[in-house]
């Protein structure tokens, strides 16, 4: 493996997590005084040490004899990919392994042909893979377009007895690629399911890529001894080979985790990451820009005030906004969302914005930029111009003659071109959410109705000092900005969730998130979010 600065490498595989597909052989090296020359023999050193002065560089034809295969892969992790060998210098130490991908197999031709074990010959050409999204600058060495042929069996391998911190940790983790190794005495702390990986004390990754690994392993066990060949993807990761290569040890034995405390100096839970540079303590107070005005780093991350993304959000950084008269009608897209003026939600539905209104219905032309013209927008059947005589279910009479005007099968109230228009089909006002009618024809009568409790017109807690004293004032079982009373009262200006505060450029709850970016703005569960119904404040833009 090499830590180089980002160039394009040899070639991207399809899809990023992919390992198998086209190695470029074009990248030839001849004027490396070490290439070889075509009976001369190589070593793996030669390969992977950069300080070796034989070393051998991307695209040079190598011959290297007599190495014994430490790993093949047979095992179908649920990716399809098999077929890579591992192979080592008989001598062991640093820099003795390197990977041979996609190899032919001789005599044979196949998988079957080879096991761990073997003493092989391997021929092929040098190269350094990585991902473009791999923004580290690292590479895994490898051996392509190469042949690899069976000698006999090797004497075994011992594999090298390394710590967690070496394996893991550059500069010293790039000597052990892609050989066999062994940690002692870790405990098996996490097991991830989306990409089957193992997690021990120390921060070391195990990967089930030869093996089950996550099948056989089981969390907090400690484990005397863990055996793998460690390989780089993304991240230095170790793979066990088989059941034998884990093997349990006694329970005092091994360190158990703990919690990193963010400001002592200290690897408390021993990933080799400290304070605030460990990702446990990302929101933790000590690590986080509280003053965003001082021209200080206060949390010591190399980004002062507005620069530290900490701070976005706050008043002193507010992040930018479209939300006015003035920013509505400029031509601009001022916050940044790729919406501009009356196009943008956080101008055509804010309430303090004017020019966004469809003033004339029977112009032909959408103006108010919201996508609807003339009597096909809500703003034209509010105002009445477009009540006629026309198959049409909008406005005060229409919607309150029990008749289905517009044959949709829907009925005044109950028909959205009603809801949506006419004041008298709406469930979000105190007085609509207190008269104990089903006012919007939903099935749900005033504060059971979800559109008067995201109105926050029901409930004592809606103020911006009873949103903020730390009590559940109206008992619903939800304190300040927890309750929707907070989040979504027209008249607060403390809680992110209704028009005015998902539009401010304020991260009004403190929760990380700003605006639209805050679930209790928008949240739509058909783009991954975490929410189990879709709700959208006027001022974002509706889900996809």
């Amino acid at each position: 493996m090499r830590r180089i600065a980002l160039i394009p490498f040899t070639m991207m595989l399809v899809g990023i997590f992919a390992v198998t597909g086209c190695r470029n052989d074009d990248d030839d090296n001849p004027g490396n005084n070490n290439n070889i020359n075509g009976t001369d023999d190589h070593t793996i050193y030669q390969i992977q040490d950069d300080t070796d002065p034989g070393h051998l560089q991307a695209g040079d034809q190598v011959r290297i004899e007599r190495v014994v295969v430490t790993a093949v892969d047979k095992y179908d992790s649920g990716d399809g990919r098999t077929g890579n060998v591992w192979v080592q210098e008989p001598a062991g130490g640093a820099f003795s392994g390197v990977m041979v991908f996609a190899p032919s197999i001789l005599p044979g031709g196949d998988l079957e042909s080879i096991n761990v074990g073997d003493l092989v010959d391997v021929s092929g050409e040098i190269d350094e893979f990585a991902l473009t999204e791999d923004t580290s600058g690292r590479t895994t060495t490898e051996i392509a377009n190469g042949t690899v042929t069976v000698l006999g069996v090797a004497d075994p391998l011992e594999p090298e007895v390394v710590s967690v911190q070496e394996l893991i940790t550059d500069p010293s983790a790039e000597q052990w690629e892609s050989v066999l190794v062994r940690v002692l005495n870790i405990r098996a702390t996490d097991k991830n399911d989306s990409y089957k990986e193992v997690t021990y004390t120390g921060g070391l990754v195990g990967d089930d890529e030869l093996w089950d690994l996550f099948g056989a392993t089981t969390v907090d066990t400690c484990y005397g001894q863990v055996t793998g060949v460690m390989n780089y993807f993304f991240k230095y990761f170790l793979m066990p080979r088989s059941d034998a290569d884990i093997v349990e040890g006694v329970s005092t034995d091994c360190a158990t985790a703990s919690d990193e405390i963010c400001d002592d100096g200290i690897d408390n839970n021993g990933n080799t990451f400290i304070d605030c540079d460990d990702w446990d303590c990302q929101n933790d107070p000590a690590c986080i820009e509280t003053e965003c005005d001082d021209e200080i780093d206060n949390d010591d991350d190399g980004d002062t005030d507005c620069d530290d993304s900490d701070c976005l959000g706050t008043v002193a950084c507010p992040a930018p906004t479209e939300n006015n008269d003035t920013d509505c009608a400029d031509g601009e897209d001022n916050d940044g969302d790729n919406l501009v003026d009356c196009e943008d939600p956080s101008c055509n539905s804010h309430p303090d914005v004017t020019v966004c209104t469809e003033t004339d219905c029977d112009d032909n032309f959408d103006n108010d930029l919201d996508g609807h013209t003339d009597c096909d927008d809500f703003d034209c059947l509010a105002a009445g111009a477009c009540d006629s005589s026309a198959a049409v279910e909008a406005g005060a009479v229409e919607c309150a003659d029990g008749s289905d005007n517009d044959d949709n099968g829907h009925t005044d109230c109950a028909d959205n071109s009603c809801r949506y228009s006419v004041a008298a089909c709406q469930e979000d006002t105190l007085a609509a959410c207190t008269d104990g009618e089903d006012n919007d024809k939903d099935g749900h009568t005033d504060c059971e109705d979800f559109s008067c409790q995201y109105a926050g017109v029901c409930g004592e807690e809606t103020s911006d000092a009873s949103c903020s004293n730390g009590l559940d004032d109206d008992d619903d079982g939800h304190t300040d900005c927890d309750d929707f009373s907070c989040q979504k009262g027209e008249d607060n200006r403390i809680c992110e969730g209704n028009a005015f505060t998902c539009s401010d450029g304020l991260d009004n709850d403190g929760d990380g998130h700003t605006d639209c970016a805050a679930f209790a703005c928008r949240c739509c569960p058909d783009e991954g979010d975490a929410c189990t119904f879709e709700f959208v404040v006027s001022t974002c833009p509706r889900c996809q």
